[in-house]
């Protein structure tokens, strides 16, 4: 591995950083692009865009359209009529998939499985590129394949221009020419707050939207691509974000990266209702403590805990299991040994995978990664522990005790990206020596306590506390 601080490059030649460093990594040569554009009978939209495509200052490798399910107005039709203007511009497959609702996270997959390039840049088929945009948007995925990059998205009110038009009025930094419908304030604030995302905090996946979304093709398909389960308008886009943080993805906000959108956003439109939809479709998924109501499980668990009970007894285990799922709800449990008994207990507990001993099999929302090391009560454990290792904070965090180390806390996405950077573990040690950030504290310092010995299962679980006494109810006088 090379060594600079921060970064290192695997000897498959992977580049991995530490944390969201993406501004440590050197630039390199632009690797060929692939654009893809979901459809839905929008022609005039389309024309623009693809208008745009083909005044890109960096070569455009291709081009995919797909159609989901237009009957009146076809992609084909359009693209058609492109290829018959004057030449220069980079090769246009149009896909089609059947019409079963609104389903752009199911295009924007068909459109990365029919791309050749090796990097894939997503644009919605209502924007127009600014013509630095393939060059801006797609030289970190370039050369950093956990690199996820979300462009820039104005809005301006393009109908009725020509594509000639509407590339004059994307390449200027006023908008000359349109109306200004100015930018959302909560992305604007965002971006500002986290430093372009370099100063990654809980929420910063909510800042990556598709209107312009670049990352690595085999990345991107490594991830899992957006979740095609999702129908109807909006929140594909942030399922992936969210999923791809805490897979390891590096996230990334390319200001320079500009796409303009054809009139204004969703709320700019008025449309709360359809905003309410598409959270209502994603609380089941995204398992962000900020996001998901603390009262709702959903599909999806934030937390994974192993526990590796070798040599422990049943009661031990069931007991340092009750206690986890008590103090963690939201999570699920992998026993290192077969219990049957303490298994059947909760639909939250399985078996863990005999393979995963260091990179762990986790769900696709899972954001962090418990390993309980010795027979221990985490219900008296500070509230914010897992919050160490939120995204921005640290790696990892050891909990000692008695000399012996009790609990371990990690982030999954330091987890799941090196995994996905090296199947070597000897060099996968050597990344994690080399970029994770660690700390230890003390047990007691925490609030975790040992398990006690002695005494029967049923005891220990409720306490051995008396039976509580019985309130004799009274009848007010009338």
């Amino acid at each position: 591995m090379t060594d600079s601080p921060g970064v290192r490059t695997t000897r498959n030649g992977r580049t991995v950083v530490t944390g969201n460093r993406w501004d440590l990594v050197p630039a390199g040569p632009l690797r060929p692009v692939s654009v893809v554009i979901p459809y839905y009978e929008a022609p005039e939209d389309l024309r623009r865009l693809l208008a745009s495509l083909r005044v890109q200052t960096a070569p455009v490798h291709d081009i995919v359209v797909v159609d989901d399910g237009s009957r009146h107005h076809p992609a084909r039709d359009v693209v058609n009529r492109v290829v018959e203007e004057p030449t220069g511009r980079s090769p246009v497959t149009v896909l089609t998939q059947p019409d079963r609702g609104i389903r752009p996270a199911a295009a924007r997959n068909l459109g990365c499985r029919g791309a050749t390039g090796e990097v894939v840049v997503f644009l919605d088929g209502d924007v127009v590129a600014h013509p630095d945009l393939i060059a801006r948007i797609a030289a970190l995925p370039s050369v950093l394949p956990d690199a996820v990059v979300v462009g820039h998205r104005r809005h301006a009110d393009l109908g009725g221009m020509d594509g000639a038009r509407a590339c004059a009025v994307a390449a200027d930094e006023r908008l000359a020419g349109a109306e200004d419908l100015g930018e959302p304030g909560w992305l604007s604030d965002g971006y500002a707050a986290t430093n372009d995302l370099l100063d990654l905090d809980v929420r910063s996946w909510r800042y990556v939207i598709s209107a312009a979304l670049a990352v690595e093709r085999r990345t991107f398909l490594d991830l899992g691509g957006f979740d095609e389960d999702i129908v109807g308008y909006g929140g594909e886009d942030w399922e992936f974000a969210h999923r791809a943080l805490h897979r390891g993805a590096v996230l990334v906000h390319a200001p320079d990266a500009v796409v303009v959108h054809n009139g204004p956003d969703l709320a700019g439109r008025g449309e709360l209702a359809a905003k309410d939809q598409e959270t209502l479709r994603l609380l089941p998924l995204i398992s962000d403590r900020t996001f998901r109501p603390p009262g709702i499980r959903g599909r999806t668990s934030r937390v994974l805990v192993r526990v590796h009970d070798e040599g422990w007894t049943d009661a031990m285990t069931a007991r340092c299991v009750a206690a986890t799922l008590a103090t963690w709800p939201d999570c699920h449990v992998q026993l290192t040994c077969r219990r049957p008994a303490v298994e059947g207990l909760d639909d939250r507990i399985g078996t863990a995978p005999a393979s995963t001993a260091t990179a762990p099999a986790v769900g696709p929302h899972v954001e962090v990664v418990v390993d309980v090391h010795a027979p221990v009560d985490v219900s008296g454990l500070a509230e914010d522990l897992l919050a160490a290792v939120d995204p921005g904070g640290l790696d990892a965090l050891h909990v000692e005790g008695a000399g012996d180390r009790w609990l371990t806390v990690a982030a999954a996405r330091t987890l799941l990206r090196l995994d996905r950077a090296t199947d070597d573990p000897d060099e996968r040690r050597e990344l994690w020596r080399d970029l994770a950030t660690v700390d230890v504290v003390e047990a007691a310092a925490v609030g975790l306590q040992p398990l006690t010995a002695g005494g029967t299962l049923e005891h220990h679980l409720d306490g051995g506390a008396p039976a509580p006494s019985r309130r004799t109810a009274t009848t007010r006088g009338r």
